[in-house]
């Protein structure tokens, strides 16, 4: 019982020591957290640049092109771990095929500003 007692005592003294630290492994762990996942975001958006130019490479439509991009990303997400936000993903392959066009419209066919 006296054992107990030193015990309880030392933490009711040392109680803002401990709750700092933990709140510092919080922090922590929270950090390394984020920056696994922006790694992987980072992962998936260069791999969605090479499933456009895969998509670009099928002779298909465009919105069959950008479901095959999406379904490759849907098991890329899965594989990185990452929650699968179609909205997101779809954002990102749409910048990635304006940003294609643009880059490669034909010297007429671009627009001087």
């Amino acid at each position: 019982m006296e054992t107990f007692l030193k015990i309880l005592n030392w933490i009711t003294a040392n109680w803002d020591v401990l709750l700092g630290a933990g709140v510092a492994t919080v922090s922590f762990v929270s950090g390394v957290v984020a920056a696994v996942k922006n790694k992987n975001w980072n992962k998936l958006k260069e791999a969605l640049v090479e499933y456009v130019k895969q998509a670009e490479a099928l002779q298909a439509g465009g919105e069959v092109k950008k479901e095959v991009v999406l379904a490759k990303a849907q098991t890329l997400c899965v594989a990185l771990k990452i929650k699968y936000n179609e909205q997101k993903v779809s954002a990102i392959v749409e910048s990635i095929v304006l940003l294609s066009k643009i880059v490669n419209a034909r010297d007429k066919d671009k627009i001087v500003k």
